[in-house]
């Protein structure tokens, strides 16, 4: 009994590990991707139909593989899908795909829809045209759920094709029943090969999208004749089914710009459009700019997108009409600015026109790039060059006819640049003195000069002048004793006084003595005396004289030790009265004369004066005079005094 429960158990185990592994490889992929397989239809030797040709337009084999490409284009656009299609675009001799092989293919990829493409046609009288997707018939039970999810994501592709394309939607569930075939259950099977295909292989959703009517011209034109109109188609579809999976887009990245251009410049996956496509992209390096993308319901996603900005390539010219000199160095080819030879050691030996490498350095490094170029150079010997001036053939080949040997002067035996040889002209000398060749500077000893005597200072025959010293007595000699010469000479004099010269005794005459005036008794040379001038004053009491301006010492004459004033010059000085006492005395005991006193009493009773002893008369006081009487007699008593004592003084004066 255990043992029977231990193996339910296991084979339990083992059902449930099957049906895991089932449920995987029927789900999705390992990565849960969306796995989506585009049947572009036909192909190789099956063309499809051929409506399109009416209007020069190609097989629907070829048609359905462009739009299925674009399906496939727009779909790697969203993230979480994988996308495969069943078929390459086939040459026209190549084996088709066949039809069972197809949705096969779709179920070897797990694939969560099969979507088969195509173009319809019409043959019949009047028009047909638009979009029609054919679906499985959701009247079979036969994995019922495929055809409902299939008629529903039908709807929405549909839709969407009308909605981005214009299309004419004609219908979205189309189906047709077999009358032959029929599926496990027993149940009738649907017509269409592919649609029975991904019916039995399990596939979640399956259609058949008939995009528009080949044979209708509207639709070719409006939907097949261009390489866009086919994109715009296929984008529609991929649309409508990211719809119906709620298919998130990739954020654009690896997006590069280049300097100086504008956003507009850079591409964007489908769908994605730049807010604001005018803005430049900046400087070199990384810069974060926001985009968009419009949504198959029409709704806006916006998206940071980094954008790498590379540097641009600068405006340049390359510079023409070069040319250089044989032999030098590229180096020395003045280039325009920014120009610079990439080997400019490079010696040009060989005359012509070649390319030379050069780069050029704009002043923005940061954001342009540096150019190389190849540069023409013209190579021209336009100056020969020798490897001296001797040499007839220049370095580059031209042979010279006239050549010029240099030598140092006309003596010069042997030119200077090369081993030539001639025969000089001989020395050349001024006279039978000359020491030294007129053109070469050579030396040669010659004769001593000859001169008339010892005094002669000019060579008799080539004029060279010496220095020479005539023969004198004595320095007042005027007279050479060799050659009679005569020179003049100035006598030799002790000073200007002096009338001997002191060299020869030769006399002379000389000017007067010179005194500093008539006062002065020598002279003021030679110091000889004499007997001057006297001096002159103005009287006995003047000590300077008037020419000579000498002092003397005078003695003035007054008459008393009181005079004031000189007798002779009226010169005055200070003096003293001498008196008997300071206050009572009135007569000068030297001079007489008299001055005003006033006697000092002890009151107006007293009537002896306290100094002198001067007596007065008695006062009455009764018969006193008023105060002011008396003082006017004091007063006109000094006033008569005064003038008597002037007079007196005036009288001896005289």
């Amino acid at each position: 009994m255990k043992k029977r429960l231990i193996s339910t158990i296991i084979a339990l185990f083992m059902l449930a590990s099957c049906f895991c592994v089932m449920s995987l490889s029927a789900g999705a992929t390992e990565n849960d991707d969306i796995v989506i397989v585009i049947d572009p239809g036909h192909g190789g030797t099956d063309p499809g139909n051929t409506g399109a040709a009416a209007f020069g337009g190609d097989y629907e084999s070829h048609h359905v593989y462009d739009i299925s490409a674009y399906v496939k284009e727009r779909l790697l656009q969203y993230m979480g899908v994988t996308v495969y299609l069943t078929r390459e675009d086939l040459p026209d001799n190549a084996d088709c795909p066949t039809l069972a092989s197809r949705p096969d293919f779709a179920k070897e990829k797990n694939a969560d829809a099969f979507v088969s493409i195509h173009t319809n046609s019409f043959t019949g009288t009047g028009r047909a045209y638009g979009a029609e997707i054919w679906v499985p018939d959701t009247s079979i039970s036969f994995n019922n759920k495929i055809a409902v999810d299939s008629q529903a994501a039908s709807s929405i592709v549909l839709s969407t094709m009308n909605a981005q394309t214009g299309v004419r939607a004609r219908a979205s569930n189309k189906t047709s029943i077999s009358t032959t075939s029929t599926y496990p259950t027993g149940e009738k099977a649907d017509k269409l090969a592919v649609i029975n295909g991904g019916r039995k292989n399990g596939i979640p959703v399956v259609m058949l999208i008939e995009t528009c009517f080949a044979t209708d011209e509207n639709d070719y034109n409006s939907f097949l004749a261009t390489t866009e109109k086919r994109m715009q188609m296929g984008y529609a579809i991929a649309d409508g089914l990211a719809t119906y999976y709620n298919l998130v887009p990739h954020v654009p990245d690896d997006l590069v710009a280049v300097y100086g251009s504008k956003l507009s410049s850079v591409t964007l996956p489908g769908g994605w459009s730049w807010v604001d496509p005018n803005a430049s992209v900046g400087d070199v390096g990384t810069s974060i700019f926001t985009a968009q993308f419009i949504a198959a319901d029409s709704s806006i996603i916006t998206e940071n997108v980094t954008v790498r900005v590379e540097k641009a390539s600068p405006d340049y010219s390359i510079p023409k009409d070069i040319s250089a000199q044989y032999l030098s160095k590229l180096s020395d080819v003045a280039l325009p600015d920014g120009w610079k030879w990439q080997r400019g050691d490079t010696m040009l030996n060989r005359e012509g026109t070649f390319t030379f490498p050069a780069i050029f350095t704009p002043a923005d490094t940061d954001n342009y790039t540096s150019i190389k170029a190849n540069i023409s150079v013209t190579v021209t010997c336009t100056e020969h060059i020798y490897s001296s001036s001797c040499d007839t053939e220049c370095l580059c080949g031209y042979v010279r006819t006239e050549i010029t040997h240099t030598f140092d002067n006309d003596c010069d035996p042997n030119c200077n640049n090369c081993t030539f040889t001639r025969t000089p002209e001989p020395h050349k000398y001024d006279n039978a003195c000359d020491t030294t060749c007129n053109s070469c500077s050579a030396i040669r000893e010659v004769e001593d000069h000859k001169y008339t005597d010892s005094c002669d200072a000019t060579c008799d025959i080539c004029g060279d002048t010496r220095e020479v010293e005539h023969t004198f007595d004595n320095t007042c000699d005027t007279d050479c004793n060799v050659c009679g010469y005569t020179r003049e000479i100035t006598h030799t004099y002790s000073h200007v006084c002096d009338a001997i010269c002191n060299v020869c005794s030769a006399r002379r005459e000389v000017n007067n003595h010179t005194y500093t005036n008539p006062c002065d008794s020598y002279c003021d040379v030679c110091s000889e005396a004499r007997t001057p001038e006297p001096h002159k004053y103005d009287n006995a009491c003047d000590t300077t004289c008037n020419v000579c301006n000498s002092d003397r010492e005078t003695t003035h004459t007054y008459d008393n030790p009181c005079d004031s004033a000189c007798n002779v010059c009226q010169a005055t000085r200070t003096t003293s009265h001498a008196y008997d006492n300071d206050t009572c005395d009135a007569s000068c005991n030297v001079c007489g004369a008299t001055r005003g006193v006033t006697h000092v009493f002890d009151s107006e009773d007293d009537t002896e004066c306290n100094v002198c002893g001067a007596v007065r008369a008695s006062v009455n006081v009764e018969a006193k005079a008023p105060r002011g009487c008396r003082s006017s007699i004091y007063g006109i008593f000094a006033i008569i005094s005064s003038i008597v004592i002037g007079f007196a003084f005036t009288r001896k004066r005289k």
